[in-house]
């Protein structure tokens, strides 16, 4: 019986843990002049021209209007899809 509750509980929190693990529509948005400057495996970098958390769509159009769209881990306008939490700043410094 104890194990039938447990389930249930797990069942009717499901929803609710996957919408907190979910996607923000926030991301950590990085320029910089030449793609050269990004120095690490996605948005570490020197020589930054911008640097800030807006919404994903936003940073897409940047790149879209900078260097032809090339996408979030390529080109000179990269970003980090924020999961709902308050760390969005440090999102792909690395």
């Amino acid at each position: 019986m104890k194990l039938r509750r447990r389930q249930a509980a797990i069942f009717l929190a499901l929803p609710f843990i996957l919408a907190a693990c979910g996607k923000s529509g926030f991301a950590h948005c990085v320029q910089v002049a030449e793609e050269s400057d990004f120095t690490g495996k996605w948005l570490k970098a020197d020589k930054v021209l911008a640097d800030r958390t807006v919404r994903t769509e936003e940073c897409a159009a940047l790149d879209a209007a900078s260097d032809d769209a090339s996408g979030p881990r390529t080109g000179k306008v990269r970003w980090a899809e924020c999961s709902a939490g308050p760390d969005c700043g440090e999102a792909g410094k690395f």
